[in-house]
């Protein structure tokens, strides 16, 4: 399925961003070459397995709103663009608050800058697309580098006017790092085996009609882990829209760079923040928690099992019954490790072997945040409870 020449859609991409002065000059130079320009991006900067390859890496540009926070020192490794791969309207990076030199590297290209509140990448996303008149508009974040023709694969999936949004998919930026390649690769599992049409997509790389934006109030500026912290708002807009009766696509050939991270210690504070913001965003859509087009039931029950676990220590020193639940609990949660281990076994079986233990060791991370999430969510109930409190009328970003 194509679109007509004569038919071609308007398009813009947003970026946002906060603090990124490290990613967002080898983001923009990714983009650029897109505007105002049509072409073929033949070529990929990845190799046949999704991994980076600098020497053959081209750009595209796009109307954009990036969210950017603290990302200042991977900026500079930069690629010269190749000719685009599909036209954009425009670019619109929406500076979050940033406090490094993320303006200063904005000023350098064509792209309209807006300034954002500090409320997050929900909030910027929603500042970015409400400021274009484009038909589609186009989400990367600011810690991505586009490949030639990510935007070209997305966009025959919108000659379709039953769709209202496509999403695609990685390429790993640290294909030298055991942590991010570990990353990486699950992530690729997980899409290789997502359908054509899902009920998830993520905000790094996603295409949606503007209408749609509109129709759906944009993203939940409320579900946020503070400035510049993602928390689930792709997640809950792309159930909102499925709910809503919209249709969303997958596709796995249209791929973004992305900085994985390499340190295991960072990761496993991101996987609790992850943790945190799902125990709001099952409360919001209690028809997810068995699974959706990424995660499934198996994924889910990690968190809980891990802080099963935990509980179950102290029964110990009473017998050795409380030895048995924990060594069973224990058990279990490597075992729900496999069928992932498994799948990435396809590609190596060294780091099949690796995600075992790293997987484990996520589950806790994601199981404390989780525990803490819920917390949360009680003492805004028990102040919501009280006769001083306010209705909460906004509770999506306000529509453009």
């Amino acid at each position: 399925m194509s679109i007509a020449a004569n038919d071609s859609p308007t398009i813009a991409l947003v970026i946002p961003g906060r603090n990124c002065a490290a990613t967002l000059d080898r983001c923009l130079q990714s983009v650029v070459p897109l505007l105002s320009r049509s072409g073929r991006g033949d070529e990929s900067p990845t190799d046949h397995n999704g991994r980076y390859d600098e020497s053959s890496a081209t750009g595209l540009v796009a109307s954009s709103a990036t969210p950017n926070n603290h990302r200042a020192g991977l900026v500079a490794s930069s690629t010269t663009a190749s000719p685009p791969a599909a036209r954009l309207q425009e670019i619109i990076f929406v500076d979050d608050g940033s406090t490094d030199a993320t303006a200063e590297i904005a000023a350098r290209y064509p792209v309209r800058v807006i300034a954002g509140t500090g409320q997050g990448p929900g909030a910027a996303r929603n500042l970015g697309w409400q400021a274009t008149d484009a038909d589609l508009v186009w989400f990367i974040d600011s810690d991505c580098v586009a490949e030639s023709d990510a935007l070209a694969k997305l966009l025959p999936h919108m000659s379709d006017p039953e769709v209202a949004g496509v999403g695609g998919s990685y390429a790993n930026l640290y294909p030298d790092s055991l942590v991010a390649t570990l990353i990486h690769e699950e992530i690729v599992a997980r899409h290789r085996r997502m359908p054509l049409r899902v009920n998830f997509l993520g905000g790094f790389n996603v295409l949606y009609r503007r209408t749609a934006l509109k129709t759906l109030n944009g993203y939940d500026e409320l579900v946020t882990n503070g400035p510049g912290a993602a928390g689930a708002e792709d997640c809950d807009l792309s159930f909102r829209a499925v709910d809503s009766g919209m249709r969303l696509h997958f596709e796995l050939k249209s791929r973004v760079g992305h900085y994985h991270p390499t340190s295991l210690w960072g990761y496993l504070r991101t996987q609790f923040r992850h943790g945190r913001f799902r125990a709001s965003l099952f409360r919001r859509h209690r028809n997810k928690i068995s699974g959706d087009s990424y995660a499934g039931l198996i994924d889910y029950v990690q968190p809980p099992v891990a802080l099963a676990s935990l509980a179950v220590i102290p029964l110990m020193a009473f017998g050795l019954l409380g030895g048995i639940a924990f060594g069973l609990l224990i058990g279990l949660l490597l075992i729900v490790q496999l069928p992932m281990a498994a799948a990435i076994a396809k590609t190596s079986c060294r780091l099949a072997l690796i995600f075992v233990p790293f997987g484990f060791m996520r589950a806790y991370a994601r199981g404390l945040g989780l525990t803490q999430g819920i917390l949360l969510i009680t003492r805004s109930d028990q102040q919501d409870c009280t006769p001083a409190t306010e209705s909460k009328s906004n509770q999506h970003g306000v529509a453009g």
